[in-house]
């Protein structure tokens, strides 16, 4: 007796299931009217508004920069801050393009945020072995290539 109450409560159960899971076909699409395009991105609420953007791309198609000064009020920098495009290969820093980006993106009333501290791409390879004693004349142990970090040079 005890069983049958057990599987008429799984059955019941399963048919209760399978009939509330019905497809609301309304919620799947939403049909509302996109036509009305006045207002801008950054209008549309409280939250701000950014997009990555690139410097090349920024400074040779108006219509992009137009439309990133025109819908947000924040932006990023795509590479212009990151190790391979600032470190030159002496070890000085050259902040020429971010500056230059930095100064269009503020002048289109848009506030600028940094994209990354530390980065594990995008390095300046030349400089780097030049530190490690990779090739670029530096007398100094390539710890990358000792992975132990005891025993300098052995590889």
């Amino acid at each position: 007796m005890k069983n049958k109450i057990i599987i008429h409560c799984i059955i019941a159960g399963l048919a209760a299931g399978m009939f509330s899971c019905k497809r609301d076909v309304v919620g799947i699409l939403n049909t509302g009217n996109f036509s009305d395009t006045a207002g801008t991105l950054k209008s549309a609420g409280s939250n701000n508004i950014g997009f990555a953007v690139d410097y090349g791309t920024s400074t040779t198609n108006q219509v992009y920069f137009g439309t990133v000064a025109r819908e947000a009020n924040s932006v990023t920098f795509g590479n212009e801050l990151k190790y391979g495009s600032v470190v030159q290969n002496d070890g000085s820093f050259n902040y020429t393009t971010a500056d230059n980006f930095y100064t269009l993106c503020t002048n289109a009333g848009l506030q600028v945020y940094g994209h990354t501290l530390v980065w594990y791409s995008q390095q300046n390879t030349n400089y780097l072995a030049g530190i490690t004693g990779g090739g670029g004349g530096s007398s100094a142990p390539n710890l990358v290539l000792n992975g132990g970090f005891e025993t300098a040079g052995s590889g």
